[in-house]
């Protein structure tokens, strides 16, 4: 048997194990559990709750239970947490499980009982390494999305911003092509009628000796 890890960062690990079969579920648990924290369930049911209130890093799972089967239960945890390693661990040696697996399951490998405590713990350095490997992608993506929106809602702002400006510009220029409309006809009509009412005012705004340069 491996000896205990007790380093900080081993600790931090969570590995569950799935298994309805007592003494391999404790065979399991009592070597992983020299390395790391372990969380046991005996069905699908019972570790997907797991799964929902713990922060786990890697799911081994058998796969002939009563319910859900090991590798439906992990297609379907692969697809909610794409992070966590799945890793199916059966008797069943059967080419077609096996095969199933690779091709539909997305998981991360599959091991035959019995499973020797090196292929284990080898299995499981793949494992981790895997999942550091998934969360950096995954937040690298979640801060590239976050830009992506950022740069966006800013390209939005922008056009927003130059939509309104233009729409400004041209309501300025028409109030001021109609302002300056008002004057020039307001000017004109001013001039007729002082011009036409000239005498009841007693305005002689042009001479009558240069009407003829006007009209």
């Amino acid at each position: 048997m491996p000896q205990p890890d007790t380093s900080p960062l081993a600790r931090t690990v969570t590995v569950l194990i799935v298994d309805d079969e007592p003494s391999v579920l404790d065979f399991l648990s009592r070597a992983l559990n020299t390395r790391y924290r372990t969380l046991t369930a005996t069905c699908a049911h019972d570790a997907e709750k797991l799964l929902n209130s713990e922060s786990v890093q890697v799911v081994l799972s058998d796969h002939h239970m009563e319910g859900e089967s090991g590798l439906s239960f992990l297609i379907r945890i692969g697809k909610i947490h794409p992070a966590i390693p799945c890793i199916l661990i059966t008797g069943d040696s059967a080419p077609a499980l096996i095969l199933d697996a690779i091709n539909k399951g997305r998981l991360f490998q599959y091991l035959v009982k019995p499973v020797k405590p090196d292929i284990l713990f080898e299995t499981m350095d793949k494992a981790l390494a895997y999942h550091a490997e998934a969360k950096r992608r995954l937040a690298l993506d979640s801060e590239n999305a976050a830009l992506r929106k950022r740069e966006l809602d800013r390209r939005d702002q922008f056009l927003r911003l130059a939509s309104s400006a233009t729409k400004l510009l041209g309501l300025s220029l028409t109030v001021l092509f109609l302002t300056v409309m008002a004057c020039v006809i307001l000017g004109m009509l001013g001039f007729l009628l002082l011009y036409f009412f000239k005498s009841a005012l007693g305005i002689d705004l042009l001479p009558s000796k240069h009407l003829s340069d006007f009209f």
